[in-house]
């Protein structure tokens, strides 16, 4: 009897068993073969594809720059006319030195140069030969000159001032002023309007220009050093 229930017990076990192995193989989760085997006719029609895809990716992209580039395109409508800016009016003025030379002047939007002038920079002071602190600045401002002849041309002008012809000669070689001087007070007039100084502006009056245009002035007497320094610094433009 006790061999009968084993038996009988066995019997179960592997009915069980059974029948959960096959339930176990309907539910089982399908997995898909992604191996593919391509022949050569495959890999041809694949190479086509994708050299296809790449000729319409760059058609596109050469239809869109070109698009780009007329949207950028300057209109061809005539554009609006331009004012023409008026140009600077000049006058000229001729003056002669003490020794009868004559030097025509231009001056131009607060500048001046001496017509025909080689020198790029003019160097105008303007004295008196009853002016202290004129005759002391004379003979370094003959020294700037000498020394900076190659770029530099001193013009003196004599104002206020009725010493006569034979007086004054003998006054500049005393001082050793070789540059020209002129009596035309019309010059320093046109000078010191132009500074916008006053009526009783200090002497000596010394005005520095580089290619036709005001760099700098001085009144009173200055250092020669001050000067031959601005002077320097003008041969680098």
């Amino acid at each position: 009897m006790k061999e009968l229930r084993y038996l009988s017990l066995a019997l179960l076990v592997l009915l069980v068993t059974a029948c959960e192995k096959k339930k176990s193989e309907q539910t089982a989760i399908p997995v898909e073969n992604t191996t593919e085997i391509f022949t050569p006719k495959d890999i041809q029609i694949q190479k086509e594809k994708r050299l296809r895809e790449e000729e319409a990716r760059f058609s596109q992209k050469a239809q869109n720059e070109q698009d780009l580039t007329k949207e950028q395109k300057p209109s061809s409508q005539p554009s609006a006319v331009t004012q023409k800016q008026p140009e600077p009016q000049s006058a000229s003025l001729t003056i002669k030195d003490i020794n009868g030379k004559s030097y025509k002047m231009i001056h131009t939007d607060g500048g001046m140069q001496i017509d025909q002038m080689k020198q790029k920079d003019l160097l105008i002071t303007i004295f008196s030969s009853w002016c202290p602190p004129c005759k002391g600045q004379l003979p370094y401002i003959q020294d700037i000159q000498t020394k900076h002849a190659a770029t530099l041309f001193t013009l003196g002008v004599l104002v206020n001032d009725a010493v006569e012809s034979d007086s004054l000669h003998h006054f500049l070689n005393r001082y050793n002023v070789r540059f020209p001087v002129t009596r035309d007070e019309a010059l320093a007039n046109k000078i010191i309007k132009e500074l916008d100084l006053p009526q009783n502006y200090p002497l000596p009056l010394t005005v520095l220009y580089h290619n036709g245009k005001y760099r700098i002035h001085y009144e009173g007497a200055t250092p020669p050093e001050m000067i031959e320094h601005d002077i320097a610094t003008l041969k680098d433009h």
